[in-house]
């Protein structure tokens, strides 16, 4: 006998919700480096060339930090949601459509749009139903852990 009722829920697996968050973590930090090298690039090739003296160092005004912040931050959900981005792959993460298969093009682009909805109330979407969120929810999609190379052949 269970005793699960039908209304309680099973467990929170705290360990892959770790998993999950770091590796969307590391996708923004990859993100936030990529702009950092392009500010600096920019800075150091672009800005030493004086036109008529008056560029100076490149600086962000005070509302372009919260745009690269952003801008980032954007970068990084896409690029985990419109294929398998280097955090998911780092801990061995990945995306499936709710029958086993790759998330079709529409599921992808609902996830997308599905994760904003869950994120601007203060991360409501994601907190009320950890192990799957509500744009996990609306897509039809789930993050599983990444068969062994052996069996990821197989599957394809």
């Amino acid at each position: 006998m269970s005793n699960l009722t039908p209304t309680s829920r099973p467990p929170i697996d705290w360990a892959f919700l770790r998993r999950r968050l770091f590796s969307f973590l590391l996708d923004w930090m990859i993100w936030g480096y990529i702009a950092y090298g392009v500010m600096y690039l920019l800075n150091k090739y672009w800005w030493t060339v004086p036109l008529e003296r008056f560029y100076t160092t490149l600086t962000l005004p005070s509302w372009g930090w919260p745009l690269a912040v952003l801008g980032t931050l954007e970068m990084a959900v896409l690029c985990r949601n419109l294929g398998r981005s280097l955090g998911l792959r780092a801990f061995g993460l990945e995306v499936w459509g709710g029958s086993g298969n790759p998330p079709r093009r529409g599921q992808r682009w609902l996830r997308i749009l599905g994760w904003h909805l869950s994120v601007l109330p203060l991360g409501l979407g994601v907190w009320l139903s950890p192990q799957r969120p509500l744009h996990d929810r609306l897509a039809g999609t789930v993050v599983q852990m990444a068969p062994p190379p052996h069996e990821a052949k197989r599957r394809r």
